[in-house]
């Protein structure tokens, strides 16, 4: 994007120039005036390591953040995670919610002028299940999909699914476009097409005259390619690239150069303490829940995090309509004195929690006197996970329940955590975006060795709610038991970003969902009183 001089010497002048070349919206004051010039009506982006521009199969980033401008979901979301139907028309669960009726909207064109219909939505779920895509462990719970009619498929899950539209956030692809990976030509439905390659290293996408909805407002974008993911950072930080993510730009390790505007969203990367509830100073819920209450997760999200996350004690997106609400206040010291005493823990005279407890040998039963104390396991290349757990194991060392932290290299970490030989440990996991947390608590292999009928059934109930209140509802029965049982420690969910250059405006606040979200109400501005001083 280049800058160009106005030299304004007269009213009449300034008219003349804002009708001839002004082809976003204009608005005048007295500091600033608003210039949006023909030739600097250009959007650069950027995308590292390209392997193909099918947003399937890339495993670039930046790719499928950069395709979200040519190609569209079944469903999009707003910012509290209600469904938007984008190409689907409906979706209709079973009543036990087994399978759903998924029916697409007629009359959507590709961007070769060809129409969108059921076979092009069945390939591109095929493409998902059988390869290795970003979104083949989200359709993990889809068993089948099957071919009704041009604008009706049928879908079938293996056990019911919450929030079952969320899986259906991925991009369309056309069936009938080439197979070939590398020399893939993006053909997609949205409010941007590809239109040539510049260069080697950049291609150009111009608005797509046939959308459905406004047309563009940007006449040109131009997409830079670049070797990796510090290239493109440099190119922001060089004014070559306009608009960033933070999953390219991570905002906790670098900090971009200049103005910028910064949209921030809450991703569903969730931080937790984990706890191996077989262990059995930790078997008993009650002492779990004094856990959970000791932590305290505003000054770690502040101290350690930067702010740049949301602190939590349920395993929930807070941004989601149906998170359960609860109070955030700290609780009372004696309250957590009196759930450990519930477990038959009481403080020495060194203030340390200590219980008697009997061990049982092949011959008698003694009693020994056993010691609250835990270690929290840390992958050692972690700096960020190792404060977390030095703040943690201070907290409650400070409380009478003696801590450690043990650090391990990532593949030792790993090994003692699948073998449960770990008390405790911080860990990281995104979240199902369908808030889906059946793998997490309820099958055999979960992290914690937490186990519970009861939440088996109460998850499997959010699969099978359909009405708004019957999910609030569902979320809320999940919430107190979570509180009650604590199987882990949930922290924080991290935010996540859009970075963008001052002269662009009219960004819709991203989502988990969309990182570029809305392109079409994007535009470039340009103030008099920046032109000024560049002139200077």
């Amino acid at each position: 994007m280049f800058k160009k001089n106005l030299k304004i010497s007269s009213i009449m002048l300034i008219l003349s120039l804002l009708l001839s070349a002004c082809t976003s919206p204009i608005s005048s004051g007295d500091d600033d005036l608003i210039v949006q010039a023909q030739s600097d009506n250009i959007l650069n982006l950027g995308m590292d390591s390209v392997d193909t521009l099918n947003p399937i199969l890339t495993k670039s980033t930046s790719v499928q953040e950069c395709m979200q401008l040519i190609f569209e979901p079944l469903f999009t979301f707003d910012d509290a995670f209600n469904p938007i139907c984008a190409l689907a028309e409906s979706c209709v669960s079973s009543p036990d919610g087994y399978s759903y009726t998924l029916k697409i909207k007629k009359g959507i064109l590709w961007h070769d002028n060809s129409e969108l219909t059921a076979s092009d939505v069945l390939h591109t779920f095929n493409l998902i299940r059988y390869n290795d895509s970003y979104y083949t462990s989200m359709l993990a719970p889809v068993s089948g999909v099957s071919y009704i009619d041009k604008y009706t498929l049928k879908l079938t899950v293996s056990r019911p699914v919450p929030n079952f539209t969320a899986l259906l956030s991925f991009p369309i692809v056309q069936a009938d476009a080439t197979t070939d990976v590398i020399d893939y030509i993006p053909i997609g439905t949205g409010p941007y097409k590809y239109d040539e390659k510049i260069s080697s290293d950049k291609i150009q996408l111009i608005p797509n005259e046939n959308w459905r909805e406004t047309l563009a407002t940007i006449d040109k974008v131009h997409i830079n390619i670049v070797k990796d993911e510090q290239a493109l950072i440099n190119a922001y930080n060089a004014s070559s690239v306009d608009i960033l993510s933070s999953n390219v730009m991570d905002l906790l390790k670098n900090t971009p150069r200049g103005e910028n505007n910064i949209n921030d969203y809450i991703s569903n990367n969730m931080v937790f303490l984990g706890i191996n509830n077989e262990k059995s100073e930790f078997s008993s819920s009650n002492t779990r829940q004094a856990l959970s209450y000791l932590i305290k997760r505003d000054e770690i999200v502040t101290t350690e995090i930067f702010s740049r996350a949301i602190p939590t004690k349920i395993p929930i997106n807070p941004s989601a309509w149906y998170y359960p609400k609860s109070s955030d206040s700290e609780t009372d010291p004696e309250y957590i004195k009196e759930l450990l005493a519930l477990d038959g823990w009481t403080t020495n005279e060194n203030g340390n929690f200590t219980r008697e407890k009997e061990l049982t040998t092949e011959n008698e039963v003694s009693v020994v006197n056993q010691t609250l104390k835990a270690d929290i396991l840390v992958n050692s290349d972690n700096d960020e996970r190792l404060r977390v757990a030095e703040k943690i194991a201070n907290t409650f060392s400070s409380f009478g329940i003696l801590t450690t932290v043990t650090k391990a290299s990532f593949e030792e970490y790993k090994s003692i955590i699948s073998n449960d030989n770990h008390t405790m440990f911080i860990g990281e996991i995104k979240i199902p975006y369908n808030m889906d947390l059946h793998s997490l608590l309820v099958s055999d292999n979960n992290y914690f060795g937490y186990s519970s009928s009861d939440m088996k059934t109460i998850i499997n109930k959010i699969g099978t709610a359909q009405s708004s209140e019957e999910i609030k509802t569902a979320y809320s029965n999940f919430s107190v038991k979570f509180l009650t049982d604590v199987p882990f420690v949930p922290l924080f969910f991290r935010k996540e970003s859009i970075i963008s250059e001052k002269s662009i405006s009219g960004i819709t606040m991203p989502t988990m969902f969309t990182s570029f979200r809305s392109p079409e109400n994007w535009y470039i501005v340009r103030t008099k009183s920046t032109k000024n001083e560049s002139d200077d």
